[in-house]
């Protein structure tokens, strides 16, 4: 599709252009370590995160922060004309250069984790895919903005971590007046599809998961169960070997159900495929006891089509 896409968009014969676009997967991986800090952290909750997390309605979605948001504004002024780089920042997080660059193929970035509340930690990140024109040397671009939120309580022994889709957008380069359109940033026309994992682990000698519970929106519909998910477990708490990873059961598949987890469960992992839609996410969240460290993170692989 995407290949179509440009040769109208450039006015060149489809085989000429598709002789040029082929490597259109990419993929990236990001992890956290966080330990328990000072008992007022510790005793601390992010209600507002814990409640989005946590609730069972049919358009329950972590909660996204604000530079997500702020697009909705920029898309409606594209409506009348183009925006001047040199005026504003389009995407959050995303750099405006990024549209400018002249060569096939992706540009991304997996973002850095900052404090966001006592007990939350989110990175924002991004996947663009180019598609430069020789002749007008403008660039349509398919843009792909992301976030990676974790929700952790020592003393409830809870900890949540989530892979959100927040924008899905086409961006178009004049390179004559130096501007851009975003256009198509409606949810049938996104054209970055994403695998996404996201994933915890202990990191305590005599801390494990107990139980584990996993949700996901893909293409806006809320799913029954989620494509892959992996229990690592060690035979023996404290033993210096590697973790045993086995893949869920049919049943641990199911969203929306607290599963327990094998004895001395050190890793949960989720993965989903087929997300694009902005607020499709894949989320585990696990139960432990003894936790005092954990890692947190995700892996995506993107392809434009």
């Amino acid at each position: 599709m995407a290949i179509y896409e440009l040769a109208n968009y450039g006015a060149r014969a489809y085989d000429e252009v598709e002789c040029e676009y082929t490597a259109m997967e990419d993929s990236a991986v990001n992890e956290m370590s966080i330990e328990f800090g000072d008992e007022a952290a510790r005793q601390e909750t992010d209600d507002k995160l814990i409640n989005a997390y946590m609730s069972n309605t049919e358009d329950y979605v972590p909660v996204v922060n604000e530079g997500s948001r702020i697009i909705d504004g920029i898309i409606a002024q594209c409506q009348y004309e183009p925006i001047d780089l040199n005026q504003r920042s389009l995407v959050a997080n995303i750099p405006d250069s990024v549209y400018k660059v002249h060569t096939e193929g992706w540009s991304k970035s997996t973002g850095a984790y900052v404090q966001e509340g006592a007990n939350a930690k989110r990175c924002n990140g991004y996947y663009v895919y180019h598609m430069p024109d020789v002749m007008s040397k403008n660039v349509l671009n398919y843009a792909m903005r992301f976030e990676n939120l974790v929700n952790y309580n020592y003393s409830s022994q809870t900890f949540i971590c989530s892979f959100i889709i927040t924008n899905n957008i086409w961006v178009q380069y004049i390179q004559s007046d130096n501007k851009v359109y975003i256009f198509d940033d409606r949810d049938s026309n996104a054209r970055i599809t994403v695998k996404g994992t996201s994933y915890l682990k202990s990191g305590t000698a005599n801390g494990y998961f107990t139980h584990f519970e996993e949700s996901s929106i893909v293409q806006a519909s809320r799913q029954a169960r989620i494509t892959k998910g992996v229990l690592g477990t060690v035979p023996k708490l404290g033993a210096a070997i590697d973790i045993a990873e086995r893949a869920f059961s049919d049943t641990e598949l199911r969203t929306g159900a607290k599963h327990p987890a094998s004895q001395y469960t050190k890793k949960l992992s989720a993965t989903m495929k087929g997300m694009k839609h902005k607020k499709d996410h894949i989320t585990i969240t696990g139960y432990g006891s003894g936790i005092k460290q954990i890692s947190f993170g995700f892996e995506c692989v993107c392809n434009a089509s």
